[in-house]
């Protein structure tokens, strides 16, 4: 994915931004990548960002669990191998069940768990 790497560099995010029109004036992103290295771009700052937070909560950061969908998950593990992070893939519905777990807490959910999405 390009983008990650100058999200994962120091600099200013409004600055690598308008860097991607930069690039297509120049003929190094057709019109259609633009919205990919953005893409990346976006990424690779949040987890430079999130690398930074870990730091400073003395937490390592050399592996992170992912939740979502299979599309953004696969960005994001892409973005986090470029950055040499250790992903693991959370359960599938991890969000929902998370969700669901709040609701029954607060009692507007039946508690029983519907049978496609056990573990």
């Amino acid at each position: 994915m390009r983008g990650v790497e100058r999200g994962l560099g120091p600099g200013s995010l409004a600055h690598d931004m308008f860097g991607a029109r930069t690039l297509a004036l120049m003929d190094e992103l057709s019109g259609a990548e633009v919205a990919d290295w953005l893409s990346g771009l976006m990424i690779g700052r949040e987890l430079r960002n999130a690398r930074t937070w870990a730091h400073r909560q003395h937490y390592d950061g050399a592996r992170v669990r992912l939740i979502g969908g299979d599309a953004l998950v696969a960005r994001y593990a892409a973005a986090l191998a470029q950055a040499d992070v250790c992903v693991e893939r959370a359960h599938t519905h991890a969000a929902a069940l998370g969700l669901w777990r709040i609701a029954v807490q607060a009692g507007i959910a039946n508690p029983s768990i519907p049978q496609d999405v056990r573990a």
